[in-house]
């Protein structure tokens, strides 16, 4: 399948660079005292592993995620013209990243969600309805070869929640809070990190509508 370049986000699980060394750069640059600097703060500090929980990747009552294989990438503007020329409505996918170095993850509006299955069928490119992100087998990086099933499994949900974390603010403005929501009933990001968001992302559109109402 054609894929995106995550140039705001990890763009595979497998990288050489540690998510956390990422997040400590953020935060390096961030001030204290505001709701940006705060949501970088919470954004550092990824969900624990859950217990004995099954997630529901796919169900949410408006957003659900689809992943397809994946052989190669591309940046995100390549990205977007060739699932146009495939017949896909990019204004109904919000978000596109990889969780592997093999597999990218579109978000969808619910009710668009088998439409894109099966005009990317028609394509050739396979659903895979059962991935899950966080599971220790997307830690397919040499350097962790000795790490436990426990250990790749803690380190799949660090870098999903990263991934996500670090692409929130960048889905449009309008869906962006949905989709932070999303991640959280997913157990994909903190209740922390979703509040630090909403914050953050309230107080950058109260900015737009200021700094408009001034012209």
């Amino acid at each position: 399948m054609t894929t995106v370049d995550e140039d705001t986000f990890d763009s595979d699980s497998s990288s050489a660079t540690s998510p956390k060394i990422n997040n400590q750069q953020q935060l390096n640059n961030n001030n204290g005292g505001t709701a940006s600097s705060k949501w970088a703060e919470i954004a550092a500090k990824p969900p624990s592993p859950p217990k004995n929980k099954i997630i529901n990747t796919k169900k949410s009552n408006k957003i659900r995620t689809t992943t397809t294989t994946s052989s190669q990438k591309k940046n995100r503007k390549s990205q977007r013209s060739n699932l146009h020329s495939l017949g896909v409505n990019n204004s109904r996918v919000l978000d596109i990243h990889y969780p592997s170095r093999t597999v990218v993850a579109l978000l969808v509006h619910n009710d668009y969600r088998e439409e894109i299955i099966m005009i990317l069928k028609k394509h050739g490119v396979s659903n895979l309805p059962d991935y899950t992100p966080t599971h220790h087998t997307t830690i397919s990086d040499p350097q962790f070869k000795n790490l436990s099933v426990t250990e790749k499994s803690s380190l799949a949900i660090e870098k999903n929640n990263h991934r996500l974390v670090r692409a929130l603010p960048f889905i449009r403005d309008h869906i962006a809070k949905a989709v932070a929501r999303f991640f959280k009933e997913q157990s994909w990001i903190t209740k922390d990190q979703l509040d630090s968001f909403i914050q953050s992302h309230n107080e950058k559109i109260a900015t737009t509508i200021t700094n408009q109402n001034s012209l």
